[in-house]
């Protein structure tokens, strides 16, 4: 979303093609993919558990609001952790967890073109 300039709410609206302002499973992974992000099923179901706090089968703006508070929290906790760990910096672990994401989504790409 930094890379592209986007507000959450930018990208929700991107995604809700049907301007209901709550997005179906389909309407997440579509949206996603678009922006060249591809989960798998399991990771789709992680990310639906995650979101769809009322397990109504959608995940209204609310909810993802309420998701991406929880990420920003998460992640400002991870960062404080990471910087009081001697020898141990908050770039390089970045570094490292951007590599592992990558070689991921390299594998499933792999797995899928087989």
């Amino acid at each position: 979303m930094r890379q592209k300039n986007l507000r959450v709410i930018d990208l929700l609206h991107s995604f809700d093609k049907s301007h209901s302002e709550s997005l179906t499973r389909e309407d997440l992974r579509k949206g996603l993919l678009n922006m060249d992000i591809p989960l798998s099923n399991r990771s789709m179901d992680t990310l639906m558990r995650k979101l769809d706090l009322n397990k109504d089968g959608f995940v209204d703006f609310e909810e993802l609001g309420t998701g991406w508070k929880e990420h920003v929290r998460r992640m400002t906790k991870w960062k404080r952790k990471a910087e009081t760990q001697p020898g141990s910096s908050v770039s390089s672990r970045l570094r490292q967890l951007r590599e592992t994401i990558r070689m991921r989504i390299e594998a499933t790409h792999r797995r899928g073109a087989t």
